[in-house]
């Protein structure tokens, strides 16, 4: 009779906790992602030549264009209708589109510090 008082006496498991409806249930914390601060930005064409902690060094272009262009464009910046008379611009790559009687015309200029880019072109 000692093995069915020892088997009464037993306290039963206990429940293991389960996630239900009614339980509330913490996030998992996720890490925060890499610092991308010391990287710099992806430059896939400069269009400005920096000097080494100070501004872009300058030139300048000149567009003469006929018939007169009624809309001359650098790198996606309006500069009015033509000419256009060596304008100061940031040394570098300049992609100038001309506008003139519904007729369209592209042109790569480079400019270097301290000098003048010319175009001059009819717009068919």
């Amino acid at each position: 009779t000692a093995t069915a008082t020892a088997a009464a006496t037993q306290t039963p498991p206990t429940p293991t906790a389960v996630a239900t409806p009614d339980t509330p249930t913490r996030p998992t914390p996720i890490a925060p992602p890499p610092s991308t601060a010391a990287q710099p930005p992806a430059n896939t064409q400069p269009t400005a030549t920096a000097t080494a902690g100070g501004p872009p060094k300058m030139g300048s272009i000149t567009i003469i264009c006929y018939p007169a262009c009624e809309q001359v464009i650098d790198n996606g910046v309006s500069l009015g209708k033509s000419p256009i008379l060596a304008r100061p611009v940031p040394a570098g790559k300049h992609t100038i589109q001309l506008m003139a009687g519904g007729a369209k015309k592209s042109a790569v200029l480079t400019v270097k510090p301290d000098e003048n880019a010319d175009l001059r072109t009819p717009v068919p």
